[in-house]
């Protein structure tokens, strides 16, 4: 109960002046409706030959006056729809408490008009007694179904609307995001330092005759390259083809440490058609050569390994290096905490990232999402 409570509470702080002014206009625009209905009845059907002026104000102002009770039902309609949007299951106490409000509605409102109408036929009913406001509360209780009806898709809609939205805010806040990583990684690529050191490769490489491993370089290093601009549009990538971006560069990385550094993959067949987010992996790797091996004066290993766990996919980035320091979480550098920030927001509360010390030396990074299936584009 107290959940629910929370929920309209919030909802009836959230609404604005806009929703209020769209609602009022759809209910203004309902009571219009059946004021010509009521009118065309009373002049044709009923043969009435002399309808006043007094009399199409009572009844202009009866359907008004209902109109606007069910207009003042709006928070109620919209917290009934973003509560069951929300849910995955029926919640059965819900659904009970929802019909006794659905019941209170229809007895409050139809109550309060055959009041508003007995105040406005007093001098030809007189003065309205506790039995003549039930009968009124039944006789209006079908206009009250049909009215609950359309109040609770009006909620449906304006709570869609705002899913819309919201959804829409997210996916061009992930695509600024999957912007600022390609640019990242891009700045990283092309750090004076990484090139230098790479161009240096190529160059000792070309003067002890080992001109394929220095084509090999220059070739890794454009395709490095190209491949991050061709991709620039996408959040999600097989992981095959994220592997591919990642060989490319510690391919590069190995003609430059030579023998000191060796990179392993063990790879379970079935995930390699997997999704993962797009350059997740790079900054990982990055991060694994500048703060690990990069460190070392003796030879040193990078692994990366993935495997499925039932619903999960678990990649994983292992390095020979010094390790982590012991409050790296309060001072992440750019690619760690972008690749966090983008897991977080694709994934909310299904992302995993750990970052720990394997065993007194060495870092394991282990990224763990949601396993699906990459679908080819027909």
């Amino acid at each position: 109960m107290k959940r629910w409570w929370d929920t309209f509470t919030g909802i009836t702080g959230s609404i604005n002046g806009r929703q209020w002014g769209l609602v009022c206009k759809i209910w203004a625009s309902i009571a219009l409706v059946l004021i010509v209905y009521n009118t065309i009845i009373n002049f044709q059907v009923l043969n009435v030959k002399v309808f006043s002026v007094a009399e199409l104000c009572r009844q202009t102002s009866n359907v008004l006056f209902y109109c606007l009770c069910w207009a003042l039902t709006f928070p109620v309609s919209l917290w009934v729809a973003r509560v069951l949007s929300a849910l995955s299951r029926v919640d059965w106490p819900f659904v009970a408490f929802q019909i006794v409000v659905f019941i209170v509605l229809i007895a409050v409102t139809g109550a309060a008009r055959g009041i508003v109408n007995g105040a406005f036929y007093y001098d030809r009913y007189g003065l309205l007694k506790p039995s003549d406001i039930g009968s009124y509360t039944i006789t209006y209780a079908y206009t009250g179904f049909i009215f609950y009806i359309v109040s609770l898709m009006l909620g449906y809609t304006i709570e869609y609307h705002r899913l819309f939205r919201d959804n829409a805010l997210r996916a061009a806040r992930l695509e600024t995001q999957l912007v600022q990583s390609q640019l990242e990684t891009l700045k990283a690529q092309l750090h004076p330092h990484f090139l230098f050191n790479t161009l240096n490769a190529i160059v000792t490489l070309m003067r002890k005759g080992e001109t394929a491993a220095a084509i090999r370089m220059v070739g890794g290093l454009s395709d490095l390259l190209r491949q991050s601009l061709d991709t620039m549009a996408v959040q999600e990538v097989p992981l095959e083809q994220e592997l591919a971006m990642v060989r490319k560069y510690l391919d590069i990385q190995q003609v430059r440490f030579e023998d000191r550094l060796k990179v392993t993959y063990e790879i379970a067949p079935e995930t390699v058609n997997l999704l993962v987010p797009n350059l997740i992996l790079q900054p990982l790797a990055e991060n694994a050569i500048r703060h690990g091996i990069g460190r070392m004066t003796e030879p040193g290993k990078i692994n990366i390994t993935s495997h499925r766990a039932g619903s999960r996919l678990n990649v994983t980035l292992e390095d020979s290096g010094p390790g982590p320091d012991s409050d790296w979480q309060n001072s992440p550098g750019i690619g760690l905490k972008n690749t966090m920030a983008r897991l977080e927001k694709l994934y909310g509360a299904d992302a995993g990232f750990d970052l720990r010390r394997d065993q007194g030396r060495g870092t394991v990074t282990t990224i763990s999402i949601p396993a699906r299936q990459h679908q080819p584009v027909a």
